[in-house]
């Protein structure tokens, strides 16, 4: 019965798409159904575009209701492109928002720290909040520090350290990478952060050495 009774809404809101009917109706049965399944995109579209079109030409979408459905909507499944992508798309239409965001996607990111879509979500609204590089590289580490196998944070890192890599930040990432193989020595996040950080540091030729001379001593206690 739900099945059908969501086909026949589903079949209701893609006529109104079609006809371009904009009315409360159609507004809260496109809702409805995107609370049961927030990943279909054409929906998400659909009440982009009723809202356009209910705010008129220079008026302001109210963006209160849209972080409320994509908060029931995550709540449902965390993993909804759809969802976070409507939500981003609300957020900047009021960029003062975006600090709260962070801490969303903090608690997110508590609950499933390899979540891609929550971590792509808070780069950008880190870019709204005008995080600083430094506290962006503080919360990576951060979750690293709960958890070393986490591909997302140590991609975070890599995506903010220059190309090429000071003998200082050399040193102190090939740290974090040693500490994160000993502890998860089969781990591929943690070989594939540590490959990445020796290729920034080429330059540096007894630092590669040394690491050698690491990985032969972490051979050696796992064989």
């Amino acid at each position: 019965k739900k099945a059908a009774n969501y086909r026949k809404l589903s079949a209701i809101a893609l006529a109104a798409k079609a006809a371009k009917k904009h009315d409360d109706a159609t507004f809260a049965v496109v809702e409805k159904l995107l609370t049961v399944n927030p990943d279909v995109h054409t929906l998400w579209n659909f009440r982009k575009e009723m809202l356009l079109a209910r705010a008129g030409d220079g008026g302001a979408v109210a963006v209160g209701p849209e972080l409320a459905l994509t908060a029931a909507c995550l709540k449902k499944q965390p993993k909804s492109y759809g969802s976070w992508y409507h939500r981003l798309w609300a957020v900047r239409r009021e960029p003062a928002r975006a600090p709260a965001e962070l801490e969303l996607c903090a608690e997110f990111l508590k609950l499933d720290e390899r979540n891609f879509h929550c971590w792509n979500y808070r780069r950008d609204v880190s870019r709204l909040a005008g995080e600083s590089p430094a506290d962006v590289l503080a919360y990576a580490r951060g979750r690293l520090d709960a958890n070393f196998s986490n591909y997302s944070a140590f991609h975070e890192l890599a995506a903010h350290l220059p190309r090429t890599l000071d003998r200082e930040t050399a040193r102190r990432e090939l740290d974090v990478a040693r500490q994160a193989l000993f502890c998860e020595p089969d781990d591929q996040s943690a070989w594939w952060y540590h490959a990445d950080v020796l290729r920034r540091c080429e330059a540096e030729a007894d630092l590669v050495d040394a690491e050698i001379a690491t990985l032969r001593e972490l051979r050696d206690l796992e064989p």
